[in-house]
């Protein structure tokens, strides 16, 4: 599982304004972005994470992080799921084949596909170099589980000749594609969210979370600093914009933000 701290972008949304002349719009996104970037860092210190549901927990997570899951992730779900252990994954090619015939044009020739299935492979388990394996070949793998189908391939061919004892019906996949990293969660994943709340509870432990929002403080920090200094431009709207941002700021927010910043300070043993 990997995990990219988002940056906050409290400059990028207060200069919005500014390029439109609007200071009283630039001071209410200063404002609001300050406020809610604050509100997820107490919420995030005062959260018990060991109470909290494992859905409520992602979602807390994500206020401040863009999480990817892995290749190995998948795996070690399948293995709880199946009680099995599945070590990696493979494409293998099939001799299921499926058409498709181009629908504006009744003319075309009929476009042959070959399908290859990656699947997930349990240790002890060996593919055979270059075979073709049939849809019943496929079935008794997956009812061992001995394998499980991740997501299909289809690859054009000229004809279908060569595939001898050719098949046409497709096999249900998990509809995951390990090779491309997303944040999205699969529907396997979204029917069983345990299984991602035990790695996500693994890879998040309270201590290491307050850890790196100490980079999203220093990060917040600079831009705050960088929009306060702005009283002093010679620019008439980036000065006036500073001065407002200024005086609300150390009025309304800046005991609470230093109060943060302390929280967030490792303790010394």
């Amino acid at each position: 599982m990997k995990a990219e701290i988002k940056k906050p972008n409290l400059l990028e949304d207060t200069y919005d304004y500014i390029d439109m002349k609007n200071i009283n719009a630039s001071l209410n996104a200063f404002q609001r972005q300050v406020e809610s970037y604050m509100n997820i860092l107490n919420e995030i210190i005062d959260a018990d994470f060991d109470n909290l549901t494992d859905h409520e927990l992602y979602e807390l997570l994500t206020k401040v992080y863009d999480i990817f899951l892995e290749e190995e992730d998948y795996l070690k779900m399948l293995s709880s799921y199946n009680h099995k252990n599945y070590i990696f994954s493979h494409k293998i090619e099939t001799t299921i084949i499926t058409y498709n015939l181009q629908a504006d044009d009744e003319s075309s020739p009929l476009e042959i596909y070959q399908v290859y299935y990656t699947v997930a492979v349990a240790s002890g388990f060996r593919f055979r170099a270059s075979k073709k394996y049939s849809q019943e070949e496929l079935k008794k793998l997956i009812d061992s589980k001995k394998i499980v189908i991740l997501g299909q391939e289809l690859i054009s061919i000229v004809n279908d000749q060569d595939l001898t004892n050719k098949e046409s019906n497709l096999l249900p996949t998990l509809n995951i594609n390990i090779r491309n990293r997303s944040s999205n969660m699969s529907e396997f994943v979204n029917n069983n969210f345990e299984l991602f709340g035990e790695l996500l509870r693994k890879k998040f432990p309270k201590r290491i979370v307050l850890k790196d929002m100490q980079q999203i403080v220093k990060n917040l920090s600079e831009q705050i600093q960088k929009i306060l200094a702005e009283r002093n431009s010679e620019d008439y709207l980036f000065k006036e914009l500073g001065i407002m941002c200024h005086k609300w700021f150390t009025t309304n927010k800046s005991k609470e933000y230093q109060n943060i910043k302390r929280r967030l300070r490792p303790t010394r043993k």
